[in-house]
């Protein structure tokens, strides 16, 4: 039972290890693409027909607007399916599963992500800066991107991806529409605010150019799985000494 429990403590120490580190920003000097240019957007040169399916019981319509591809760096992320996100349960929309916050341009070149803050709400990200921020500070260079998909093979790539990941997404900027919540618009400029700012993103294709935090996500899983067999094996310590100990 001791061994159980010292094991069970090490999981936990592992998991908070693990998720600490998970959500650190990567050094300037240690980028595989500190170059990481501005979204390319084209457009369509006809107006392409709605793309129509039913996703997990929920009938939507995609109407894409414009050819889209980013890439940057990971700075922050949000999960529809958190246990802490109220607002995509509340419509019934699973289709967005991921918000992922990016920064490019000079935000990597000059290092200024790295004296920022960044934090995700259900459906937008934010950023804070010190009282001694000097940087310069380009707003055009910083998004906040409504991840969806249809294929399971690219949902599974948009469910790995996490802060310290430099990425290159490609895909087709949409509106979207499901019964009970209207029709969602993307943003189709870059110099936008505020509500409406975001682009939701058709993602076709995903890639991880580089996974800077990969190692504490494997020091997380580790110590989740040592948790969970730990805990099992104390409550089968426990069962085993009620129900068996009297014969």
């Amino acid at each position: 039972m001791k061994k159980a429990f010292l094991c069970l403590i090490v999981g936990f120490v592992l998991m908070f290890i693990g998720r600490t580190g998970m959500g650190r920003k990567p050094s300037a000097d240690s980028l595989k693409n500190p170059v990481a240019k501005a979204p390319l957007q084209t457009n369509f040169p006809t107006v392409p027909e709605p793309i129509t399916f039913t996703f997990e019981g929920s009938n939507y319509r995609l109407f894409p607007q414009a050819k889209y591809q980013m890439q940057g760096l990971v700075v922050s992320q949000h999960r529809s399916d958190s246990l802490f996100d109220l607002a995509h349960k509340r419509v019934g929309d699973t289709f967005n599963s991921r918000d992922i916050c990016t920064v490019w341009g000079s935000m990597l070149t000059n290092g200024t992500y790295e004296e920022l803050t960044f934090w995700s709400g259900d459906w937008t990200c934010y950023f804070k800066y010190g009282p001694s921020f000097t940087a310069p500070l380009n707003l055009d260079e910083f998004a906040n991107t409504h991840m969806v998909a249809n294929s399971p093979d690219v949902r599974k790539a948009l469910a790995d991806l996490e802060i310290g990941d430099e990425i290159v997404v490609k895909g087709q900027l949409v509106d979207y529409e499901l019964g009970g919540i209207g029709r969602r618009k993307t943003s189709l400029v870059r110099t936008d605010r505020e509500a409406g700012a975001c682009e939701i993103l058709y993602v076709e294709s995903v890639e991880i150019l580089k996974s800077h935090n990969r190692i504490f996500r494997h020091i997380r899983l580790t110590g989740s799985w040592l948790a969970l067999l730990s805990g099992l094996t104390i409550i089968g310590i426990m069962v085993r000494a009620v129900f068996f100990s009297s014969r």
